[in-house]
């Protein structure tokens, strides 16, 4: 009980006065709140404890680039939701993207921050071709989440010019590659139906190829978009 009350007053407490600037005592406080905030794995805070971190100190990108540098995984978690993406440049992204080592961390860096920037399409096809495999696994969650958001007003051309690098990854059997490369043939075929007709021709190539993860990558979950 005594520990329930804590969260809810760190909570309260980041909610009623957000964080204003970047100065060293704040980032001391606020790694201090992360640090007694409860894991879920042992190292992820759960969605319900940062969001309230998170809509507090969202816009300030000094606090988010001091939050990097720690690299601790729960203020880069943070980092990567507040950081600004006007203010986010490609030298800052490639910094960032080569310090991935996990996939939440990486689909978190996708999701709430590349895709927002104007470098997006050519930091997904740039990451799509990396060795290390969460710089690769960056580049095709990129993709997956411009093509999730289906209001912002991407044109289809864009998509399918992310294909070939769909085809060239699909036979790459590490876990978290082979998952998101799936992830972007999914979400890409659920955005239209043209291209949703993109996508089946991939995929039967893919099926006819005989490459295995090949198969996996244009079977996995198929349903979801051939209904």
């Amino acid at each position: 009980m005594t520990q329930r009350r804590k969260r809810i007053s760190i909570k309260a407490n980041i909610t009623l006065k957000p964080v204003e600037d970047s100065n060293r005592h704040q980032l001391v406080q606020l790694l201090e709140v992360l640090r007694l905030l409860p894991r879920k794995d042992g190292k992820h805070i759960y969605m319900r404890d940062l969001a309230p971190l998170e809509k507090a100190c969202r816009g300030d990108h000094n606090l988010a680039l001091a939050l990097w540098e720690t690299s601790d995984l729960a203020a880069r978690e943070l980092a990567v939701r507040i950081a600004d993406p006007e203010q986010t440049d490609p030298d800052l992204l490639e910094k960032w993207v080569c310090g991935l080592d996990e996939w939440g961390l990486t689909d978190a860096f996708a999701g709430h921050l590349v895709k927002k920037t104007s470098f997006a399409v050519e930091k997904a096809k740039c990451w799509a071709q990396r060795e290390q495999e969460f710089e690769r696994r960056a580049g095709f969650a990129t993709m997956a989440q411009m093509a999730w958001s289906k209001s912002n007003g991407i044109e289809d051309d864009v998509f399918i010019s992310f294909m070939p690098y769909i085809e060239q990854a699909s036979g790459d059997s590490r876990f978290y590659v082979k998952k998101a490369v799936n992830w972007a043939l999914r979400d890409i075929a659920k955005r239209n139906a043209h291209l949703r007709g993109h996508v089946y021709e991939l995929a039967e190539r893919l099926i006819q190829g005989g490459d295995k993860t090949a198969r996996w990558v244009a079977q996995h979950r198929a349903k979801e978009w051939k209904e």
